[in-house]
């Protein structure tokens, strides 16, 4: 694994970093997809603020699939039912990137504190493609992981034919959602 990670940086390290934003058609969506688009979120903001809770993210374990949800004065449990566990290892990442922004901050004076629990989540790390997410370019269509029908989205005809997708993030916007895709191209060569 680690020689392969080693030959995608050298490869990706002669061509252009692009990220497209797509934005994904909601009057196609049926009913339950969409309800299964705000569940995704609602999950990943419970499991964000689960992983936050602990107090030793080291050991938190991304295979759950309940999570404590603080409810007024008590704890209740809730059930994780579509985000998937690459998702949930993403969210794990992102903490520990906070953290490491955090020990920068402070490192160079700043006064920082801690990490604080989210009234919402806003993005969710959609870490492989072909897994996370598959472009369905011929229908204009992005199948997500966890979501039983693929989306339907305005956008993928910015894809060149020449890229190499690396990743992407489900963002939500207000009551719009977009998928934005980070790709490679190879540069272009100008001719003198």
């Amino acid at each position: 694994i680690k020689k392969t990670l080693q030959q995608t940086k050298e490869r990706r390290a002669s061509m252009t970093c692009r990220v497209i934003e797509c934005k994904v058609v909601l009057d196609s969506l049926p009913k339950i997809t969409k309800e299964q688009l705000h569940k995704l979120f609602l999950e990943s903001k419970w499991l964000y603020n689960s992983i936050i809770a602990s107090n030793n993210f080291d050991q938190f374990d991304t295979k759950v699939r309940e999570v404590p949800v603080k409810v007024l004065d008590k704890y209740e449990t809730r059930t994780l039912e579509v985000i998937s566990s690459q998702m949930k290892q993403g969210m794990k990442t992102r903490v520990f990137n906070s953290l490491s922004a955090l020990k920068a901050l402070k490192e160079k004076g700043y006064k920082v504190g801690k990490l604080k629990f989210k009234s919402e989540v806003k993005s969710i790390p959609l870490k492989q493609h072909n897994n996370t997410f598959t472009i369905l370019k011929s229908s204009k269509r992005i199948k997500i992981q966890g979501i039983k029908k693929p989306l339907k989205v305005n956008g993928l005809n910015q894809l060149p034919k020449d890229c190499e997708i690396a990743n992407a993030n489900l963002v939500k916007c207000g009551k719009d959602y977009y998928v934005k895709i980070t790709l490679y191209t190879p540069k272009e060569k100008i001719n003198v």
